[in-house]
């Protein structure tokens, strides 16, 4: 059987900077009137970052590494496409919104630089477009910094923490346990096992998301690159988790808001030509975004190299989010003049979204739990190290 060539890191980052400036060059040299140009521009982008993933899955990083890196990929990439095609940004954004009335001048290399800084602005902050989010109160440089690293610091401990757990026992994590129908035949153990497994999941996700956010935060603010107030608050209040549309809205981070929901919207508002407001327009604007973000963690399955069987579980479990949200509006239309306290609703929205968590969770946690050695996610172990010695 052949196997396919190892990529090398030098190929991986010529190609990750190839991504670079085909998207400054975008952004600055063609109009945004030149449509045929511009997908011509996008095609080009897709190939290179196609290359990347596949440069990717054949080295020799370990396939958690991998998937947390291709994941990130893929996001700067709708978040590109969507600049380059559906906002149209040009040369003229790479101006923030407060620095067009001064009608300031940049030379070539700041232009380049800035728009090369466009490619990771994904929450759009300055720029036409912004995503709405709570900004951070005034601070300064230092204060930023120090709070980012001691930030950086915890949540790497308690990543490093989590991942020496032993692995769980097989029976527990078979394809029958993942069902989301097949419920009767589940023991406590199983329960209790899915409950804490779907539990254990958004934590990992939450602490490592705000570890890379905060680390690039920190390194943008102590290079110069970007300001504390670039750079808003990452995620909403844990009291928001109150529905599954709050979660996703309000809660979890909108680094690809902008990314997925402005190819969510294209086929209803350019291509069906659907009246804003209606609930057609609402619920498929709503479906495909998170269809959209389902393509995005496709990579998993390769980079696990999942069975067949398996190959459609995270555009399912992606699906069943706006199928949830649907449900949600129901009833809370069907209930808006239920004389219930606020506190009440909260508890009875918080647990169904606990359980729906629990129940959708497993179809695409599992598989990955039944790989038999996925490395890991962290370069090397503090608290590992810590305990040979303790």
């Amino acid at each position: 059987m052949n196997h396919p060539e190892q990529s090398s890191m030098s190929q991986i980052v010529v190609l990750a900077c190839s991504i670079l400036v085909c998207f400054a060059s975008t952004i600055l040299f063609i109009p945004k009137s030149a449509v045929l140009n511009r997908l011509g521009a996008a095609v080009a982008l897709s190939c290179l970052q196609h290359s990347l993933y596949t440069s990717l899955l054949t080295s020799s990083l370990p396939p958690a590494q991998i998937t947390g890196i291709s994941l990130f990929s893929w996001g700067l990439y709708a978040n590109a496409t969507e600049q380059i095609l559906l906002s149209r940004y040009n040369a003229d954004d790479v101006l923030t919104v407060k620095e067009r009335p001064l009608g300031r001048l940049l030379s070539t290399v700041a232009q380049f630089l800035r728009a090369v800084g466009m490619y990771f602005s994904l929450r759009r902050v300055g720029l036409r477009g912004e995503v709405p989010m709570k900004h951070r109160a005034p601070t300064n440089s230092v204060r930023f910094i120090t709070t980012r690293i001691i930030q950086c610091l915890c949540c790497y401990l308690v990543l490093d923490a989590i991942f020496l757990a032993p692995r769980p026992e097989k029976h527990l994590i078979t394809r029958e346990k993942q069902s989301l129908f097949k419920l009767t035949s589940l023991t406590r153990e199983d329960l209790i096992f899915r409950f804490a497994t779907a539990l254990g999941n958004w934590v990992i996700g939450y602490v490592s998301v705000r570890l890379a956010h905060g680390l690039i935060a920190a390194v943008s603010v102590l290079l110069g690159l970007s300001k504390p107030e670039d750079w808003p608050h990452l995620n909403g209040p844990i009291s928001s988790w109150s529905t599954v549309r709050t979660f996703w809205g309000t809660f979890w981070h909108r680094l690809f808001r902008k990314a997925l929901a402005g190819w969510g919207d294209f086929i209803p508002d350019n291509v069906l030509r659907l009246r804003r407001g209606t609930l057609l327009s609402r619920y498929l604007r709503l479906t495909l975004a998170f269809f959209a973000s389902g393509l995005m963690h496709r990579c998993i399955h390769y980079f696990y190299r999942l069975e067949a069987g398996e190959r459609y579980e995270m555009e399912t479990y992606f699906l069943l989010q706006p199928l949830a949200i649907m449900f949600e509006d129901a009833v809370q239309t069907a209930t808006v003049h239920t004389p219930l306290p606020r506190p009440l609703r909260w508890i009875i929205g918080f647990t169904w979204f606990c359980i729906f968590t629990t129940w959708v969770t497993p179809l695409f946690l599992y598989p990955t739990m039944r790989v038999a050695d996925p490395g890991q996610l962290l370069p090397f172990s503090v608290v590992g190290h810590f305990m040979k010695y303790y």
